[in-house]
């Protein structure tokens, strides 16, 4: 009897890591692939054109990331195109998209707000959103 109760609280932690893990999983592969992107600069005073950026998102299941952002005169992102090679990783409950360089410091966090299969928004601090949708 008293093998019978080890073993049962035994399992629980185990059925609950596995539970973790599949959702874990369904997550990163729902963010797996190529987005459109759109960045948002909502500093208050209402979004102007300057205030949005738009580029492309890639996502790889080698947790491999290329960001693309299309800058533009005046744009408060940036002046010119960019494109950066990074990693990814979700971190947390799942809920925090990290994308990092693994060979500097250089690392950003993005609170996951909404993960529906063809589109995902992201949120930066309180002023920046990212709305990203899968081509």
């Amino acid at each position: 009897m008293k093998a019978l109760r080890i073993l049962y609280f035994s399992l629980i932690p185990l059925a609950i890591f596995t539970t973790g893990c599949e959702e874990s999983e369904q997550q990163e592969a729902a963010i797996l692939g190529v987005w459109e992107a759109e960045w948002l600069n909502n500093s208050g005073n209402g979004i102007h054109e300057n205030d949005i950026m738009h580029g492309k998102m890639i996502f790889r299941n080698d947790y491999d990331a290329e960001v693309e952002v299309y800058g533009y005169k005046d744009c408060v992102f940036f002046a010119d195109t960019v494109k950066q090679a990074l990693q990814w990783q979700l971190v947390g409950q799942g809920d925090t998209l990290q994308l990092f360089n693994p060979s500097s410091s250089f690392t950003i966090a993005y609170t996951i707000k909404g993960l529906p299969d063809e589109s995902l928004q992201l949120k930066f601090m309180e002023d920046i959103t990212i709305k990203l949708k899968k081509l």
